[in-house]
Protein backbone atom coordinates (compact mmCIF):
# COMPACT_ATOMS: atom_id res chain seq x y z
CA UNK A 1 0.00 0.00 0.00
CA UNK A 2 2.76 2.72 1.19
CA UNK A 3 3.08 5.34 3.09
CA UNK A 4 -0.03 7.57 3.00
CA UNK A 5 1.08 10.64 3.75
CA UNK A 6 3.87 10.40 0.99
CA UNK A 7 2.35 12.58 -1.20
CA UNK A 8 3.09 15.08 1.19
CA UNK A 9 6.43 14.25 2.09
CA UNK A 10 9.05 16.13 -0.24
CA UNK A 11 13.12 16.26 -0.36
CA UNK A 12 14.02 20.19 0.75
CA UNK A 13 16.40 21.31 -1.87
CA UNK A 14 19.07 23.71 -0.42
CA UNK A 15 17.90 27.33 -0.99
CA UNK A 16 20.43 30.12 -2.51
CA UNK A 17 19.78 33.81 -2.29
CA UNK A 18 21.43 35.72 -5.01
CA UNK A 19 21.80 39.17 -4.25
CA UNK A 20 23.16 42.66 -5.62
CA UNK A 21 22.56 46.05 -7.21
CA UNK A 22 20.17 46.82 -10.32
CA UNK A 23 21.91 46.37 -13.23
CA UNK A 24 24.74 43.97 -12.02
CA UNK A 25 24.22 40.44 -13.78
CA UNK A 26 21.79 38.58 -11.34
CA UNK A 27 19.32 37.89 -14.37
CA UNK A 28 22.73 36.42 -16.57
CA UNK A 29 24.24 34.44 -15.09
CA UNK A 30 20.80 32.71 -13.42
CA UNK A 31 20.02 32.47 -17.68
CA UNK A 32 23.38 31.24 -18.52
CA UNK A 33 22.71 28.50 -15.29
CA UNK A 34 19.17 27.39 -16.68
CA UNK A 35 19.07 28.05 -19.95
CA UNK A 36 22.79 28.07 -20.94
CA UNK A 37 22.53 31.36 -23.18
CA UNK A 38 21.64 35.18 -22.43
CA UNK A 39 18.58 36.21 -23.38
CA UNK A 40 17.21 40.16 -23.71
CA UNK A 41 15.14 41.43 -20.89
CA UNK A 42 13.81 44.96 -19.42
CA UNK A 43 14.48 45.86 -16.03
CA UNK A 44 11.75 48.30 -14.83
CA UNK A 45 10.48 49.56 -11.19
CA UNK A 46 9.62 47.34 -8.46
CA UNK A 47 10.57 43.75 -8.07
CA UNK A 48 10.40 40.51 -9.44
CA UNK A 49 10.91 37.23 -8.16
CA UNK A 50 13.15 34.73 -10.68
CA UNK A 51 14.26 30.99 -9.94
CA UNK A 52 17.05 28.68 -10.50
CA UNK A 53 15.47 24.93 -9.22
CA UNK A 54 17.14 22.01 -9.97
CA UNK A 55 17.53 18.44 -8.57
CA UNK A 56 20.44 19.78 -6.36
CA UNK A 57 20.16 23.36 -5.51
CA UNK A 58 17.24 26.18 -5.61
CA UNK A 59 18.51 29.79 -6.37
CA UNK A 60 16.34 32.30 -5.92
CA UNK A 61 16.49 36.30 -6.39
CA UNK A 62 14.64 39.10 -6.50
CA UNK A 63 15.34 41.45 -8.88
CA UNK A 64 14.42 44.94 -6.94
CA UNK A 65 14.81 47.73 -8.55
CA UNK A 66 14.09 51.16 -7.59
CA UNK A 67 13.92 52.62 -3.93
CA UNK A 68 16.15 50.97 -1.89
CA UNK A 69 13.88 50.59 1.27
CA UNK A 70 12.61 47.69 -1.23
CA UNK A 71 16.29 46.03 -0.93
CA UNK A 72 14.87 45.33 3.06
CA UNK A 73 13.10 42.36 1.33
CA UNK A 74 16.47 40.77 1.27
CA UNK A 75 16.66 40.02 4.98
CA UNK A 76 13.79 38.49 5.05
CA UNK A 77 15.04 35.83 2.64
CA UNK A 78 18.01 35.02 3.57
CA UNK A 79 16.81 33.52 6.73
CA UNK A 80 15.97 31.17 5.14
CA UNK A 81 18.27 30.31 2.87
CA UNK A 82 21.60 28.19 3.45
CA UNK A 83 23.71 30.29 1.14
CA UNK A 84 24.23 33.66 -0.22
CA UNK A 85 25.48 34.72 -3.78
CA UNK A 86 26.31 38.27 -3.86
CA UNK A 87 26.84 40.15 -7.15
CA UNK A 88 28.93 42.77 -7.83
CA UNK A 89 30.08 44.77 -11.14
CA UNK A 90 33.24 46.37 -11.91
CA UNK A 91 32.64 48.50 -13.84
CA UNK A 92 30.73 51.18 -11.95
CA UNK A 93 33.26 52.18 -9.16
CA UNK A 94 30.22 54.43 -7.62
CA UNK A 95 27.60 51.61 -7.10
CA UNK A 96 30.95 50.22 -5.13
CA UNK A 97 30.39 52.87 -3.01
CA UNK A 98 26.92 51.86 -2.63
CA UNK A 99 27.24 48.39 -2.07
CA UNK A 100 29.62 48.72 0.99
CA UNK A 101 27.06 51.11 2.69
CA UNK A 102 24.66 48.80 1.93
CA UNK A 103 26.33 45.82 3.20
CA UNK A 104 26.70 47.32 6.31
CA UNK A 105 22.74 48.22 7.01
CA UNK A 106 21.67 45.03 5.32
CA UNK A 107 23.78 41.96 5.66
CA UNK A 108 25.95 42.51 8.72
CA UNK A 109 23.50 39.69 10.37
CA UNK A 110 24.58 37.40 7.84
CA UNK A 111 27.87 36.80 10.06
CA UNK A 112 25.34 35.94 12.83
CA UNK A 113 23.76 33.04 10.49
CA UNK A 114 27.19 31.79 9.37
CA UNK A 115 26.44 31.43 5.74
CA UNK A 116 28.37 30.84 3.23
CA UNK A 117 28.84 33.69 0.66
CA UNK A 118 29.70 33.69 -2.75
CA UNK A 119 30.85 36.97 -4.04
CA UNK A 120 30.48 36.88 -7.68
CA UNK A 121 32.95 39.94 -9.28
CA UNK A 122 30.91 40.28 -12.58
CA UNK A 123 32.20 42.19 -15.96
CA UNK A 124 35.67 41.45 -15.99
CA UNK A 125 36.17 41.03 -19.21
CA UNK A 126 35.65 44.58 -19.60
CA UNK A 127 38.10 45.97 -15.87
CA UNK A 128 40.89 44.46 -14.00
CA UNK A 129 40.57 43.61 -10.60
CA UNK A 130 42.67 43.21 -7.57
CA UNK A 131 40.94 41.00 -5.31
CA UNK A 132 43.01 41.92 -2.31
CA UNK A 133 42.70 45.72 -3.26
CA UNK A 134 38.54 44.66 -3.11
CA UNK A 135 38.15 42.63 -0.57
CA UNK A 136 40.19 45.79 1.69
CA UNK A 137 37.64 47.87 0.79
CA UNK A 138 34.47 46.24 1.19
CA UNK A 139 35.83 43.89 3.81
CA UNK A 140 33.62 40.84 3.37
CA UNK A 141 35.00 38.93 6.54
CA UNK A 142 32.65 41.36 8.14
CA UNK A 143 29.58 39.69 6.90
CA UNK A 144 30.87 35.92 6.84
CA UNK A 145 33.43 33.65 7.77
CA UNK A 146 33.19 31.45 4.96
CA UNK A 147 33.37 33.06 2.02
CA UNK A 148 34.78 33.50 -1.89
CA UNK A 149 35.52 35.77 -4.20
CA UNK A 150 34.77 34.56 -7.49
CA UNK A 151 35.47 36.83 -10.39
CA UNK A 152 33.38 35.77 -13.31
CA UNK A 153 31.91 37.08 -16.90
CA UNK A 154 28.26 36.07 -16.75
CA UNK A 155 28.04 36.97 -20.62
CA UNK A 156 30.71 34.26 -21.10
CA UNK A 157 29.71 31.55 -18.23
CA UNK A 158 33.79 32.33 -17.10
CA UNK A 159 33.60 31.60 -13.62
CA UNK A 160 30.42 31.10 -13.17
CA UNK A 161 30.42 26.98 -12.69
CA UNK A 162 33.78 26.92 -10.35
CA UNK A 163 31.31 29.60 -8.04
CA UNK A 164 28.75 27.12 -7.99
CA UNK A 165 30.91 24.07 -6.95
CA UNK A 166 32.32 26.39 -4.22
CA UNK A 167 29.07 26.87 -2.81
CA UNK A 168 27.59 23.61 -3.01
CA UNK A 169 30.64 22.04 -1.26
CA UNK A 170 29.84 24.52 1.58
CA UNK A 171 26.35 23.46 1.85
CA UNK A 172 27.53 20.03 2.42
Amino acid sequence: MGNPFSKFIYKKTPQILLIGLDAVGKTTILNQLKLGKVENFFTGIGYQQKKLLTKSFDIITWNIEGPSGLRLLWRHFYEKSQALILVLDLTNQERLIEIKEWLEKYLIDNKLNRLPLLIYVNKIDLVQINLNQLNSELMFEKFSNNFLIQPCCAITREGLEDGITWILQQIK
